[in-house]
């Protein structure tokens, strides 16, 4: 924010980049996708054992996996780059982080509750390929819309 606040040319080259950061997740998802499409797997070879027993455990593991992971924050940066302006105060930019934890939280969460369910795994990996190609189709879209209007 203080970068930015001092050199408004900053914000252009964070956004620029966090577009083609978010274009690069959307190609990756779209190759994983192709690549099931061209090779498949049986559902048993894409699901990994879980012990579903110990959720204090997973929820740490997650929790750390998360704020240790640099493509996590690169992608927290790239999203929040998209709403930052030069003239926002510091107080509408621990808003966007405040709420970008928040949501971050709350999507975790419901992801692992609902996809932690032992009779809800298998019939998800069985379509996690084509989430993988839609949600990759989608991300290419937002970053080649924030790449082509910032």
């Amino acid at each position: 924010g203080y970068l930015v606040q001092q050199n408004p040319d900053y914000l252009r080259w964070i956004q620029v980049c966090g577009a083609a950061y978010l274009t690069y997740l959307g190609f990756q998802g779209l190759k994983a996708f192709f690549k099931y499409l061209i090779k498949g797997k049986s559902v048993e070879e894409a699901i990994p054992i879980m012990d579903f027993a110990n959720h204090k455990k997973s929820l740490i593991d997650g929790f750390t996996t998360t704020i240790g992971n640099p493509k996590a924050i690169i992608y927290f940066i790239s999203i929040s780059s998209q709403v930052m302006r030069p003239e926002q105060t510091y107080f509408d930019l621990s808003i966007v982080i405040v709420t970008l934890v928040a949501i971050t939280a709350l999507w975790f969460s419901s992801v692992a509750f609902v996809i932690g369910n032992k009779s809800v795994r298998p019939k998800f990996m069985k379509y996690k390929f084509v989430i993988d190609g839609l949600m990759g189709f989608v991300l290419v879209l937002y970053g080649t819309y924030f790449l082509m209007n910032k």
